[in-house]
């Protein structure tokens, strides 16, 4: 049965948590919307800094690598979304980034690209 689009962002994005999570990173938000945007997960590092995470999920090479697949602008979504979580949470002083999580599967195990400070 073929995975939808949908379903395999989700599932995409489910593995990016797990990923993160090993690593030390909380998760603070999935799914956050303000606007016409979202951005997949929210977290904070070790260091207390937060982070806007995007995830792209490949099950095939015909589309490219995942990571090049946030362009210009989405990157200027993304950054409206995130603005808009800093005003509704109160954050004013707080350390920020953007990461691009890549997933690409190759005989059924998923293999991870994560690009910290990807843009800004």
């Amino acid at each position: 049965m073929k995975q939808t689009t949908r379903s395999k962002g989700e599932s995409g994005e489910e593995l990016a948590k797990e990923y993160l999570a090993v690593r030390g990173y909380q998760i603070l938000k999935s799914h956050y919307r303000y606007g016409r945007g979202e951005i997949d997960i929210i977290a904070k590092n070790q260091s207390n800094e937060l982070i806007f995470v995007e995830v792209k999920t490949a099950t095939g090479g015909e589309f490219g690598n995942p990571l090049s697949w946030v362009h210009k602008r989405k990157q200027a979504q993304l950054r409206k979304v995130a603005l808009g979580y800093f005003q509704n949470e109160g954050l004013y002083d707080q350390a920020a980034r953007f990461d691009v999580i890549g997933i690409t599967f190759e005989e059924g195990t998923p293999h991870f690209q994560h690009v910290e400070h990807a843009f800004w």
